[in-house]
C-alpha cells in the first residue's frame, strides 16, 4: 500500500527488472516516478480521495527494448495475449496437437532440381544448440530466405546437435539476393504454447548465419563444385542468447531443359 504522506512531491525509485518464466534471460533497472491527483468538481464537503498517479517510467537503453512492427495492425486478441504474457500469465489460446508436433518433425522433401541458373542451399547440421526449453534441450528448425522466396525444415526435437539435411534451390540472378538463415526453438509442447492472430508465441529465436550477396559470388567464383562450411551463429539483438555452429552446404547449378 502507497503512504500518502510520502507522495506530497513525485518521488522517483529505481526498481530491478524481474523474470516472467525460468527461460526469461532480463538484465537492468527501471525507474518509477510516483505523484497525487485528487478528484476535483466533487460535492460540497466531500473529501478529495488522493490517487497515485505512475507520472513517469524510465529505463536505460540497454536494459530493455520494445520491438514496433509498423507495419501491423495489433487485434484486440493480441493486445490481450501481450498484457497476460506481461503479467506473467500465458494465454494458453492454442496448443499444437499430437498430430501437428508429429508433423512438423517429419522431413520434408528436397527441392527439385529448377531451369536456369541455381543457388543450391543444404542445410546439413547444427552442433552445440543452446537450450531454450525448462528440460534443457531445445526443437530447432532453421528458416531459409533468398529475396522474397522462403523455405523451412522440419523440427529436431529435444536436440541440441540436431541433422536436417534439406537442400533448398533458389533462382540465382545476375544480382542475387543475400542469403539469410535462422533459427527457431519450436516449444509447442510446452505448457505456455500458444498461438495468436499472424504472430506465433510457440518459438524462441537460436541464432542466425547471414551471407551477403557479394561473399556468395566470392565463393561461386572460387570455383569449387560445392562450399561446405560451418558458420558460428549470431546474435539478431544485443538482448539475443545464442550459441553453437550451423553447417551449410552451397553449390550452383544451371540446368537448361
Amino acid at each position: 500500500m502507497l503512504d500518502n504522506h510520502l507522495l506530497d512531491k513525485p518521488v522517483s525509485t529505481w526498481y530491478p527488472l524481474q523474470k516472467r518464466s525460468m527461460r526469461s534471460h532480463v538484465s537492468g533497472d527501471a525507474k518509477l516516478t510516483l505523484s497525487l491527483a485528487t478528484d476535483e468538481g466533487g460535492p460540497t464537503g466531500a473529501v478529495d480521495t488522493p490517487k497515485p498517479v505512475a507520472a513517469a517510467v524510465e529505463a536505460p537503453a540497454a536494459a530493455a527494448a520494445v520491438v514496433a512492427d509498423e507495419q501491423h495492425v495489433e487485434t484486440e486478441a493480441e493486445k490481450a495475449a501481450k498484457q497476460a504474457l506481461l503479467a506473467g500469465q500465458p494465454s494458453r489460446l492454442r496448443s499444437k496437437t499430437v498430430e501437428e508436433k508429429e508433423e512438423a518433425a517429419k522431413p520434408g522433401q528436397d527441392d527439385e532440381p529448377r531451369d536456369g541458373p541455381t543457388l543450391v542451399v543444404t542445410i546439413v547440421e547444427a552442433r552445440d544448440v543452446l537450450a531454450k526449453d525448462d528440460c534443457g534441450t531445445s526443437d530447432p528448425f532453421c528458416e531459409v530466405v533468398v529475396g522474397g522466396a522462403m523455405r523451412k525444415t522440419h523440427v529436431c526435437l529435444r536436440n541440441l546437435n540436431p541433422r536436417w539435411d534439406r537442400t533448398f534451390r533458389f533462382e540465382w540472378t545476375l544480382s542475387p539476393e543475400d542469403l539469410q538463415i535462422s533459427m527457431w526453438d519450436d516449444d509447442s509442447n510446452e505448457s505456455d504454447s500458444m498461438q495468436v492472430g499472424d504472430m506465433n508465441w510457440d518459438v524462441d529465436f537460436l541464432g542466425k548465419v547471414d551471407i551477403k550477396a557479394k561473399q556468395l559470388k566470392e565463393i561461386q567464383a572460387e570455383g569449387a563444385r560445392v562450399n561446405d562450411n560451418w558458420y558460428k551463429l549470431g546474435k539478431r539483438s544485443l538482448r539475443s542468447h545464442v550459441s553453437g555452429e550451423l553447417r551449410i552446404r552451397l553449390s550452383w547449378e544451371n540446368i537448361k531443359k
